[in-house]
């Protein structure tokens, strides 16, 4: 009986220790995330797209790396795959229960590869550029979020523009008639073929 005593006893000092050694490196993993100044270059843990966003050309990107155990950064992107490119983007420091529930109030998400989110929004900011649309005045803090995203070895291949690849222009409920008008006449002065919507307005 003293021997067998013994046998679980030694096994709950290695359980004991062996959870020790754990929370040990996760709190050395912490504080190494936490002491990094450029919070872009912490790793991704994980990223989210609208799941019909070929669909209807606008998706909704979160990428979100973790600081601490329950300091998360947020980066949201607002992406026009038909036409404009980046059109909005923000960064939010939040913990664990705002994250998740920031996740929840986004409309319909699918997880993807950090590679696949960095690929499509480059690509979508190149197809914007030929017809002289540039990233909302946003990307530029935003930016280097997605360029120290992992690089992709060209396994992801988007459409882009409409089924034809050319760029179509769905006015937004919230673009006014001024930013549509000014859209319209860049892609009118880019010579390409293109399509315009209008979504309907609630006033």
């Amino acid at each position: 009986m003293a021997l067998s005593q013994n046998k679980r006893n030694q096994q709950i000092a290695k359980k004991k220790k062996k959870k020790k050694e754990i929370l040990q490196a996760k709190k050395q993993e912490d504080n190494k995330c936490s002491a990094i100044s450029d919070l872009s270059l912490i790793p991704v843990e994980e990223c989210y797209i609208t799941e019909n966003w070929q669909e209807g050309g606008l998706g909704c990107i979160l990428i979100i790396r973790k600081r601490m155990d329950t300091q998360f950064i947020v980066t949201n992107i607002l992406l026009d795959t038909y036409c404009l490119g980046v059109k909005n983007c923000q960064n939010h420091k939040l913990n664990l229960e705002d994250k998740n529930q920031y996740i929840r109030n986004a409309i319909q998400l699918m997880p993807v590869a950090a590679e696949y989110i960095k690929k499509l929004i480059n690509e979508s900011i190149k197809f914007a550029s030929q017809f002289n649309f540039k990233p909302h005045p946003s990307y530029t803090s935003i930016k280097r979020y997605v360029d120290n995203l992992p690089d992709t070895e060209d396994i992801y291949d988007f459409q882009l523009g409409d089924k034809e690849g050319n760029p179509l222009y769905i006015q937004e409920p919230y673009d006014s008639d001024e930013f549509a008008f000014e859209v319209t006449e860049k892609l009118q002065n880019s010579g390409a073929e293109f399509n315009t919507m209008m979504l309907m307005k609630q006033y």
